[in-house]
């Protein structure tokens, strides 16, 4: 019924708000302010224009004619008046929406900082809206579909918390039947020498790059025999061990279910991992605690180089949902602040779930459990010199600059994370990129630009942060600061490739531009995947790579599929020699893949839809897909199309322009732009877009010679 026809006054205007609505308010607010401070971080968000003036602005600039551009001294007064006028009318009208609330005070916004800009305030626990399980000071997201009112206020009695009463029929013969089916696994625990043996590699080789274990208290409850007391701790040590035996030598850590030997390093750590793995999908009726965080980014790290990357997005949304039932995606909780050592080891546990969720799902076109402003959780707040201990290693001894290295990177970690967090703009960037293909979108490239223009000098601003050590991939160095380089390098590269790849039709219109002028974001995604192949190819060559970056083939993956698609958008704009040192990357990317192979799955499967797209980059009609499902069948095209070059250890990347000594880890900086996120920055969806490499493209007028 239209208001202005109503007899009566507007029921819904007197009915107050609910706390749910002002809850899904301050909620967007937040993620706009996020949205903005992304934008440019410059921006006081307390002092912004009126978008009211604004739109009424720009709808009367586009009525006038062009000659009153011409503007008598006297307009800036009436403007001026004009504008007074609009903003007493909006400061009454949003007066007028207050006073309507019956009541309801809404407290003022607190002043917005750099520092606490992303925080809002859940000092105070949520009395009306609960999570399912979960009590009022553990409260989840607005967005989360575990958010529902209080039983209490439908009529509904409540249960102490925690206290599920008497288990029904079903679910204690469910759980009697669970322990008799996974009894069987407890042989798969390690002896005790291969158990001492893989924990000290464990804390060697792996906690430096992913802490989320403390080497001191895990020794503490390990000795207090937990492990035969608590199945969280068990599962959490079966998978420590399933990691750790990436660099053992033990012929125990490549048996079978079954207990038979296998000579493919697939088999590695299979026993440990599969009895972690029914230990933590056992049904339980306990709330989840650190252990379970812990437990399920090691699980989600195992399974990135065995399992389908559907069943990996189980496990990190498993891992998200238990983090938000502990409470360990609140900033302010008094579960984790009052102990310095647990609070550093959830937010770590939390970012790697998190950052691995949202490029999970955007690889496999799903939304994330976790949405950017359904948690105000900040990262690791570092302090100097290592007080809490966390690379204190008491399993093995470590030389003191091994472990100021391992001390200094936590700070580029939380770098890293901060950069990583800008992926939330992906969404936007996607939506933006999609409106420029519509027919009625070709203006709406210019925004787009700016958006990434503006992410990309964030970017940036974070690499500016890392210290010029971590930023110099140096073959030579130790291998703990050449793995550190390497993380840093391929991590801002992926980055830069996620942004810049919305780009790829963009068309500089500028009176100067020449006709065959290359896209310069076309440019940019190709260098930034060179830079993260050859930083990769430099633990090939140390030998480093086969033991524990089971995660790698995703990113390579990603970087040859923008090197096919900047080959195939250019092929009559680039160089030869361009051409060729692109055609010449790729193929370095499939050694390294095939290198992997014997010991990780996921590096052979691309390693194959790799060399058909090479294969495939010199066809003027073909169907990608078509190839894909016949993998047999384009095996012929495949070595046709690897034995057309020559493949060389290390192609010419570097010219002499780039210094050996450059703090610039990737050496770009002539390009145009300076010298700019939980892992890759996005696992790839195996398929192209039509735009990015068209069935039909233009013939290349360029011939392929071999580089001299």
């Amino acid at each position: 019924m239209d208001c202005d026809q109503r007899i009566s006054s507007c029921s819904l205007k007197e009915r107050p708000p609910t706390v749910k609505e002002a809850e899904q308010l301050e909620a967007h607010i937040r993620s706009l302010e996020r949205l903005l401070h992304a934008v440019d971080p410059a921006l006081d968000l307390n002092n912004l224009p009126d978008p009211d003036t604004l739109v009424s602005n720009a709808e009367r600039a586009l009525q006038l004619p062009i000659q009153s551009l011409a503007v008598p001294k006297f307009q800036p007064e009436i403007q001026a008046a004009q504008t007074d006028i609009e903003e007493d009318y909006f400061e009454s009208q949003l007066s007028a929406v207050l006073t309507g609330m019956h009541g309801l005070k809404i407290a003022a916004k607190p002043p917005v900082t750099d520092i606490h800009w992303t925080q809002s305030d859940k000092t105070q626990p949520m009395s009306k809206f609960i999570g399912l399980t979960v009590s009022p000071d553990q409260y989840i997201g607005p967005n989360s579909g575990l958010s529902m009112a209080d039983p209490s206020s439908l009529g509904i009695p409540r249960l102490h918390v925690w206290e599920f009463g008497t288990l029904y029929p079903v679910d204690e013969y469910l759980r009697l039947r669970h322990d008799d089916y996974i009894s069987g696994a407890n042989c798969f625990y390690p002896a005790p020498d291969l158990e001492e043996a893989l924990i000290k590699l464990y804390f060697e080789h792996f906690h430096p790059f992913v802490p989320v274990i403390h080497p001191t208290m895990f020794r503490g409850l390990h000795k207090s025999g937990l492990v035969e007391t608590n199945s969280t701790f068990r599962a959490l040590c079966l998978l420590m061990f399933s990691i750790a035996s990436r660099w053992s030598t033990d012929p125990r850590v490549q048996l079978d279910l079954t207990g038979k030997p296998q000579l493919s390093r697939e088999f590695v750590g299979l026993r440990f991992a599969h009895a972690g793995l029914m230990i933590l999908f056992r049904p339980a009726y306990n709330r989840a605690t650190l252990l379970h965080l812990q437990a399920f980014v090691l699980l989600t790290i195992v399974s990135l180089g065995a399992h389908q990357l559907s069943i990996t997005w189980i496990f990190i949304e498993r891992g998200m949902l238990l983090a938000q039932e502990c409470g360990a995606h609140r900033e302010v909780h008094h579960l984790w602040n009052t102990d310095p050592i647990q609070d550093y080891l959830r937010r770590q546990a939390f970012f790697y779930l998190w950052e691995m969720g949202y490029r999970t799902s955007y690889s496999l076109g799903r939304a994330p459990l976790v949405e950017y402003d359904d948690f105000d959780l900040q990262p690791t707040h570092v302090s100097r010199g290592d007080p809490l201990g966390i690379f204190v290693n008491p399993f093995s001894n470590i030389s003191p600059a091994v472990r100021e290295a391992h001390v200094a990177f936590d700070a580029v970690r939380v770098s890293l994370f901060r950069l990583g967090s800008l992926k939330h703009m992906l969404r936007l960037l996607l939506k933006m990129e999609g409106d420029t293909k519509a027919p009625s979108g070709a203006g709406s490239i210019k925004p787009l630009k700016l958006l990434v223009d503006q992410l990309n000098l964030n970017a940036i601003r974070c690499l500016d942060k890392i210290p010029p050590a971590f930023k110099r991939v140096d073959i030579e160095g130790p291998a703990e600061m050449l793995m550190f380089s390497v993380r840093v390098s391929t991590y801002y590269s992926q980055f830069q490739m996620l942004i810049h790849q919305t780009l790829f039709n963009y068309q500089d219109d500028s009176p100067d531009r020449k006709a065959t002028s290359p896209n310069p974001h076309i440019n940019t995604c190709a260098e930034f995947a060179i830079s993260s192949i050859q930083a990769i190819n430099k633990l090939r060559l140390r030998k480093m790579l086969t033991e524990g970056f089971h995660w790698l083939p995703f990113e390579l993956i990603v970087t040859v599929v923008r090197l096919v698609c900047s080959i195939r958008k250019q092929r009559a704009s680039i160089s030869p020699r361009e051409n060729q040192l692109r055609r010449d990357n790729i193929l370095l990317a499939i050694a390294i893949m095939d290198e992997m192979a014997p010991s990780v799955y996921t590096a052979a499967s691309y390693s194959k839809v790799a060399k058909i797209m090479f294969g495939l980059l010199d066809e003027e009609d073909f169907s990608l897909l078509d190839s894909l499902k016949s993998l047999s069948g384009g095996q012929q095209r495949e070595d046709q199309g690897l034995n057309q070059l020559p493949l060389r250890d290390s192609p010419t990347v570097t010219t002499d322009d780039w210094e050996k000594d450059s703090l610039d880890p990737v050496g770009f900086s002539s390009v145009g732009f300076h010298a700019a996120a939980l892992n890759p920055s996005s696992f790839p969806a195996l398929h192209l877009p039509s735009t990015y490499l068209p069935a039909k493209s233009t013939p290349s007028k360029a011939q392929n010679p071999t580089l001299a």
